[in-house]
């Protein structure tokens, strides 16, 4: 029979089995946990995009609208909190079931014949790539997506991408100097 003190003995104690990892095995651990927590976007939450188009409003067309704008600046009428849209009400593809959700942010640059129109909007259905492009002559669209409030202000959806990229290199880095070891 096996006495407690020799079965409690077996056990490590966090403090000997935390001195057993490198501190490069500790930085990959926390690039990859936050790659994944990056990469992940939360469907949980409410989101709070743009929505509004450049055809209605100049303002809409501008560069860089401010991810949380001040009361007084002239885009903050346009963020809205999406999960106040009822995605069957207002998605134009009516096989959307009414339980769907907007869980992410859109910005589309639609050219018409050299006519430039930028519609903001709260995104229902996401696609394969964080932008792509469309043709149906005489339009040509980009369509970008990005899942964090007040994303699609920016010209690009570059801050989820450059945080992934950062935490990859990290983990590279870390895993590649463990290697050595």
């Amino acid at each position: 029979m096996v006495s407690a003190t020799s079965f409690l003995s077996s056990f490590h104690s966090p403090v000997s089995v935390m001195s057993s990892f490198s501190s490069t095995s500790i930085l990959a651990a926390v690039a990859l946990f936050s790659l994944i927590t990056v990469s992940l976007p939360d469907g949980t939450t409410a989101i709070k995009c743009y929505q509004c188009t450049s055809k209605a409003d100049s303002v809409c067309g501008q560069d860089n609208l401010p991810k949380n704008p001040e009361p007084s600046h002239p885009a903050s009428k346009f963020l809205i909190d999406c999960s106040t849209l009822d995605g069957s009400r207002d998605h134009r593809d009516s096989t959307v079931p009414s339980s769907e959700k907007y869980t992410f942010c859109r910005k589309q640059v639609q050219d018409v014949e050299g006519n430039i129109n930028i519609v903001r909007g709260c995104g229902l259905v996401k696609g394969d790539k964080p932008c792509y492009s469309t043709a149906n002559p005489p339009t040509k669209t980009e369509v970008c997506q990005c899942f964090e409030d007040g994303c699609n202000g920016a010209t690009a959806t570059m801050s989820s991408l450059v945080m992934t990229i950062i935490s990859a290199l990290v983990f590279f880095v870390a895993f590649n100097n463990n290697r050595g070891n």
